[in-house]
């Protein structure tokens, strides 16, 4: 189908993106905070990044309205609204129904196109997978890409993105630059894992093992953590999303938990702006007793530094 493009993961979708829709100075609107990867990608062609405030609900859709406004208010106009509608990255917030249809809304009004970055959708812990803003698009501005590496298995590098033929159109002449084509045999592999119904009960068992690590990650935490420490418990995903208060700088914290064996990422990263008070934790790699061992090791250093 010319709606559909087979990718190198998600990320080569991102970097198609990239290439095709972003020129120097366009403004692009993204969560505060996004996907760093996305923003490492995006920020190649030079954009004007316009930074709007997720929340556990989502993205914050009055303050992209007055935003928008703004952008206008002085002759110019968005170009893309870059988003992760459920569970993101980094920090698995949900958004809402509501505000979906919000941002489909301010998408027509003010005429910008929507690239839905999807891979964490299918690890819904407790409703179905939420409707995807391709799914409720009636005027084809929404890119939509996913991936099979969260799926069914990370070293399983296919992704997909689809779109209207206008846009994957340029999309294939910028692949073709690139790989042309992703190999046969994953794409056959991934084609026969559909057919026999191995995605959907993989997609069944990852869920019920991540929500399992995510419980048992919280419970440590709760346990463990400076009583200034705050988070949201995922509804699904993989990622906890940890706050302190402003003064503490977690990209200063990161050199001595690794030399004590406990990695996490620097909230930093995931921001356009300097923000240093976030760290992003992950539950789907290690082992359950890993975790705990972990976030103890963490949960003592961070009370050290918070003294």
């Amino acid at each position: 189908a010319k709606e559909i493009i087979v990718t190198t993961g998600s990320q080569e979708a991102i970097d198609l993106v990239s290439r095709v829709f972003i020129d120097k100075g366009d403004t692009i609107l993204i969560g505060a905070p996004t996907y760093l990867q996305a923003l490492s990608s995006f920020s190649q062609s030079n954009p004007k990044f316009v930074d709007i405030p997720i929340s556990p609900d989502g993205m914050n859709v009055d303050i992209l309205e007055d935003k928008l406004k703004k952008i206008k208010a002085v002759g110019k106009k968005a170009k893309m609204l870059y988003i992760i509608p459920s569970f993101q990255n980094p920090d698995s917030s949900l958004m809402t129904m509501e505000r979906r249809q919000r941002v489909l809304e301010l998408a027509e009004a003010h005429d910008f196109i929507i690239f839905e970055d999807n891979p964490y959708g299918y690890i819904s812990f407790a409703e179905p997978m939420p409707t995807p803003l391709a799914g409720m698009d009636k005027s084809g501005r929404v890119m939509y890409t996913s991936t099979f590496s969260k799926i069914v298995s990370p070293g399983m590098r296919i992704g997909w993105i689809t779109a209207n033929p206008e846009f994957t159109g340029h999309m294939i002449e910028a692949k073709n630059n690139i790989s042309i084509c992703n190999d046969g045999l994953s794409q056959y592999a991934a084609a026969e894992l559909f057919r026999r119904g191995d995605v959907g009960r993989q997609i069944s068992k990852v869920t019920r093992v991540y929500r399992k690590k995510r419980d048992i990650m919280l419970e440590a935490m709760e346990t463990s953590f400076p009583k200034k420490a705050k988070w949201e418990e995922p509804k699904g995903g993989l990622f906890l999303w940890v706050k302190f208060p402003k003064n503490v700088n977690t990209d200063e914290i990161i050199k001595d938990s690794v030399a004590k064996g406990v990695a996490f990422v620097p909230g930093s990263l995931f921001f356009t702006k300097p923000v240093h008070n976030y760290m992003r934790l992950n539950y789907s790699l290690p082992p359950e007793e890993d975790i705990v061992t972990g976030i103890q090791m963490l949960g003592r250093l961070l009370k050290e530094k918070l003294q």
